[in-house]
């Protein structure tokens, strides 16, 4: 029986049609821009810009910053990613690099490293006094870093190895 959580192939995040495709033989340097939904299968270098989505694929190996609506990652992405919607990291996905996004999704098996910034509307930290007693001497609340895991098919928080500020 298969979860309604699982993906069961690469597609669009929230989108079934695609405006750029970088295939799996393209080798592409430099800043890729579109105001539509962007799919790499190939290798890309630089920084991807779009209004859109992007799908990272299994055969994918992207060493750029990702600024998009969404993101989906099957393959791998060494940079930071900027969503204003949700970022998958997906079963086969591995992620290297800062997140700021509106929401994190990680898959059994998904790789996240590095640290992640979700925006949220009216977000209060931990109260001072309240919280004190928590820390020993000498440390401060943004010296700590929190590991997560995955749950066994997937979790809407966050998991791999990083800090969660």
């Amino acid at each position: 029986m298969m979860s309604l959580f699982r993906k069961a192939q690469p597609t669009a995040t929230g989108s079934a049609n695609l405006d750029t495709v970088v295939g799996a033989d393209a080798n592409l340097q430099g800043v890729l821009k579109s105001g539509g939904n962007i799919r790499v299968d190939g290798v890309l270098q630089g920084r991807i810009e779009t209004a859109g989505n992007v799908v990272i694929g299994p055969s994918a190996k992207v060493v750029a910053d990702v600024s998009a609506n969404a993101v989906q990652v099957w393959g791998m992405v060494q940079g930071n990613i900027e969503a204003d919607g949700r970022l998958e990291i997906l079963s086969t996905g591995r992620v290297f690099g800062e997140l700021n996004v509106g929401a994190l999704m990680i898959d059994r098996g998904g790789l996240f490293r590095g640290s992640c910034y979700m925006s949220g509307e009216n977000v209060e930290r931990i109260g001072a006094p309240e919280a004190e007693h928590l820390l020993t001497e000498g440390e401060a609340a943004s010296d700590h870093e929190v590991v997560l895991a995955a749950s066994e098919e997937s979790t809407e928080a966050s998991s791999g190895n990083g800090s969660i500020h």
